[in-house]
């Protein structure tokens, strides 16, 4: 008899041979763990790249139905820039359709020189490689690069490491979270906002929010303010702490924090890291 489980990792069922369910789910957790570093690494390379000419955005598509979604880079105006579709590890661009690195995560692990391929997407999305050196991190890119090191580095873990944005959009409804509005001070004019509109696009408030949380509860939708994570601000800069086991709470200006450990990122990945 075959049995069949819910895949938490792509959010569809499949089936297990009997005895093999455990081997399984590990493989299908380390597998997406890999995607997830991947996905967050190409993200902060072209954010890296060219967060600061186009004042790039990033807004995630589906948190509320899966732990995968679609990941999506827009100007300001929401005109898209690129949909990276994180179940599939597909790059929704159309000059890519017919190129290797469409299936990004492949593209980049097969790379002998993974820049290749974040120069080859950001060229097929009208992003066009800089001939000076590389920008400065402001305290967006420093977000993502942090984000991106830290999964990068227990990305074989035997836990679910994931991000959540500071808003569930389930199908059109979109709405904040309560650890984002915490965050961001804005109840009372979310609250007015509430009262003024039947229907609301919520992510307008928090949407410079996004928690990156540890916890076997993420597979099961968990909120993040109920597993141990870190909650970053990409206008900021600063990462907000909380471990729920202790109810310890800590704030920290990444930028600050850089420019004292002389430019190094893993001292940040470090502080990051003692709360997950």
């Amino acid at each position: 008899m075959v049995a069949t489980r819910d895949d938490r990792s792509y959010g569809v069922a499949r089936s297990v041979p009997p005895g093999e369910d455990d081997a399984g789910a590990m493989m299908d957790l380390r597998r997406f763990n890999v995607r997830y570093a991947a996905t967050w690494r190409l993200l902060a390379e072209i954010m890296r790249r060219h967060q600061a000419a186009h004042d790039l955005r990033l807004y995630w598509f589906y948190p509320g139905l899966s732990p995968t979604g679609v990941a999506r880079l827009q100007r300001p105006d929401g005109t898209k820039v690129l949909d990276l579709d994180v179940a599939h590890s597909v790059v929704s661009v159309p000059e890519m359709s017919s190129s290797p690195a469409h299936r990004y995560v492949d593209a980049l692990l097969d790379a002998d020189d993974p820049k290749d391929t974040v120069d080859q997407i950001a060229s097929a999305c009208g992003l066009h490689p800089s001939t000076s050196s590389m920008p400065e991190s402001n305290a967006t890119v420093l977000c993502f690069r942090v984000i991106a090191g830290v999964l990068e580095r227990r990305m074989l873990d035997r836990r679910p490491l994931r991000t959540s944005p500071g808003y569930v959009d389930n199908r059109g409804d979109v709405d904040a979270s309560g650890w984002a509005v915490e965050i961001a001070d804005c109840a009372s004019e979310l609250d007015r906002a509430r009262k003024a509109k039947s229907s609301l696009d919520e992510s307008q408030f928090v949407r410079h929010l996004f928690a990156l949380h540890s916890d076997d509860r993420i597979l099961a939708f968990a909120e993040p303010h109920r597993t141990s994570h870190v909650a970053f601000d990409f206008r900021t800069g600063v990462a907000h702490a909380r471990h729920p086991s202790s109810g310890e709470r800590s704030a920290i200006s990444l930028r600050d924090l850089y420019s004292t450990e002389g430019r190094r990122l893993v001292p940040l990945i470090d502080w990051v890291e003692r709360f997950l």
